[in-house]
């Protein structure tokens, strides 16, 4: 599988998950505000990110990998560098309402909104403006959100063990989730923060667009930083509590399998060319090839397959979804079929790429394991559903519970509609980035 498959096959994902989610939290009425709200940022985030997606393999295709910038590239990328213009401060909007609402009256959640309209705007004026530029501080929301999840997990992790019985666990497993969703993607380099190895503090963003040395450089290597120390004290403290009472769950588990995957980069990266954080790598010599497929196989696995899984589990086993009323159920269980099923036929393509076999082979195999697996993806569809416990109920009646603000449903449509006409607007905007020419003297 090439890497601008694995893209495109992200963005059908994505889109999925996006459209089908919209609807489904439209239609549960049961929502407390900051779930509603919860529900419909995930949905947006999944949105932007399928306009994103198909850019971004379109944009490796032309210029080879990122290496020869001819023609025809910088509308897709302005057009994918605008859509995660929104999609960063969505997951910095999520981190301040789910799973504990750190917004706590009427007033902080209007001065939130506006700092996400601000910051938007501001990013996006200086992209159209100067094209890349530091004064973007792109990275600035896996530093927010790290620390907000990351406390989340901590607090209530120490609260699970003087009371176990009253799903304190489940708030800090599904911060952890959030954060992996976010941020997991960076977690397979984290030996490289203190081996100082040049594979992470010298990698490409953006297609190495960035002036090497300068301050939107270092400015992402710090957020990266930050969101690996998060997921170092998810660890710890996961180890810790297995320490004290034996016990680990299986969010605990997957962010240890993360950590362990990154020693093992560690000597990967070490043996080829590096890895690329935005973009894939490319390469034709037996180091690049064993570099770049660890990179598909870990970071981009998880960039483009991984999120979409995550938040399938959290919409579907957190409660934002009514899953009570028929219609939802039913539209909720062809989402997650066809989600398992897609992310599932392009991990077994990925595996393609090792196996010392002809592709009309390997192909056959992939048609038998689908085959004999019939009816596997209704089975974990029903084992993700079975007893799904709302946040709101969960922390009912203590201090974190979310206090209750009237927001009104047309405050939320006014939201998913002033979106969707910024993403048509966006579309716009790439083309003035594209006739100013400002990614080209960027290039130059």
């Amino acid at each position: 599988m090439s890497e601008e498959n694995l893209l495109s096959i992200a963005g059908l994902l994505s889109f999925f998950l996006g459209t089908i989610s919209l609807y489904i939290v439209y239609r549960s009425n049961h929502l407390k505000w900051n779930e509603k709200a919860a529900g419909y940022i995930l949905s947006w985030i999944f949105l932007v990110k399928a306009i994103a997606y198909p850019c971004d393999a379109y944009v490796l295709q032309v210029t080879n990998g990122g290496v020869e910038f001819a023609g025809g590239w910088e509308f897709f990328f302005a057009l994918s560098n605008i859509q995660n213009y929104i999609f960063m401060p969505l997951c910095f909007a999520l981190s301040l309402v789910f799973p504990v609402s750190v917004l706590r009256t009427r007033n902080q959640v209007k001065i939130a909104l506006s700092v996400f309209v601000l910051l938007v705007l501001y990013r996006v004026i200086v992209h159209v403006s100067l094209g890349v530029h530091s004064l973007e501080l792109v990275g600035l929301e896996y530093i927010l959100t790290t620390v907000i999840w990351t406390s989340n997990y901590i607090h209530f992790k120490i609260k699970n063990l003087h009371e176990p019985n009253k799903g304190n666990g489940r708030i800090a497993n599904i911060s952890a989730l959030l954060l992996m969703l976010h941020t997991g993607f960076n977690w397979f380099v984290w030996v490289g923060v203190f081996t100082r190895s040049d594979y992470f503090y010298f990698e490409d963003i953006r297609l190495g667009l960035d002036e090497s040395g300068s301050f939107s450089e270092y400015f992402w290597l710090l957020s990266l930083t930050v969101s690996i120390c998060g997921a170092l004290c998810i660890v710890i403290t996961a180890l810790g509590i297995f320490y004290l009472n034996g016990e680990m769950d299986g969010v605990g588990i997957a962010v240890l399998a993360y950590m362990s995957l990154g020693i093992v980069a560690h000597f990967v990266y070490l043996s080829g060319a590096g890895t690329s954080s935005w973009l894939f790598t490319a390469g034709g010599n037996p180091e690049e090839t064993l570099t770049s497929t660890w990179n598909i196989f870990t970071r981009q696995a998880h960039y483009t397959i991984g999120r979409p899984v995550i938040a399938m589990i959290i919409l579907i086993q957190y409660g934002i979804y009514d899953l009570g009323d028929k219609r939802n159920y039913a539209i909720a269980k062809t989402q997650a079929i066809l989600i398992i099923v897609i992310a599932t036929a392009a991990l077994m393509e990925m595996v393609q790429l090792v196996l010392p076999i002809d592709q009309t082979l390997s192909a056959g195999i992939l048609g038998i394991f689908i085959a004999l697996g019939l009816g596997w993806e209704e089975r974990t569809f029903h084992g993700v559903a079975t007893n799904p416990r709302r946040v709101s109920e969960i922390l009912s009646g203590s201090e974190w519970d979310a206090p209750e603000i009237p927001i009104p449903e047309r405050a939320f449509n006014n939201f998913n509609v002033s979106l969707a006409i910024f993403v048509l607007l966006s579309i716009f905007l790439a083309y003035v980035v594209d006739i100013s020419n400002v990614l080209l003297d960027n290039v130059s």
